[in-house]
């Protein structure tokens, strides 16, 4: 969008996203709302977080806390970016300070796989960057 998204906004956008998710109360759209700072990329990847986490569509109020604990997440995200980068040392000391939780792995798997992706994307616009600049100087 070219405007900034109210809470309405966000709010109908939650609503429309979780539709058919029982538990949705006003308190757990007012959470995810808080975390997503008005947003829509935060948005997003909140709701995904969601309804890859709550296969059942039974959205539970203190897992969802815990989801979307964002000193927890944002730690993982230095973990998986350290490690992605082949920085064993500060992997390592992030290992040993990173909670690492099993109810959390579908995120993790799934915050791998899209930068692994976003990587790809980018390695293969290089590619193809490089291969239009040479084709431009043999002309």
């Amino acid at each position: 969008p070219c405007y900034a998204d109210n809470e309405i906004r966000i709010k109908k956008i939650i609503q429309e996203r979780l539709k058919g998710f029982e538990g949705l109360t006003t308190k757990i759209i007012n959470l995810i709302l808080e975390n997503s700072n008005l947003e829509r990329v935060k948005l997003n990847n909140e709701l995904e977080k969601i309804e890859q986490f709550f296969k059942d569509k039974k959205i539970d109020y203190n897992n969802l806390e815990i989801l979307l604990d964002l000193k927890i997440n944002e730690d993982f995200t230095v973990l998986r970016d350290a490690a992605l980068l082949g920085d064993k040392l500060k992997t390592n000391k992030l290992l040993s300070d990173t909670v690492i939780e099993p109810e959390k792995n579908i995120f993790y798997l799934n915050s791998l796989n899209q930068r692994l992706s976003r990587l790809n994307e980018i390695n293969n616009l290089d590619e193809k960057m490089n291969i239009d600049s040479h084709r431009e100087c043999e002309l």
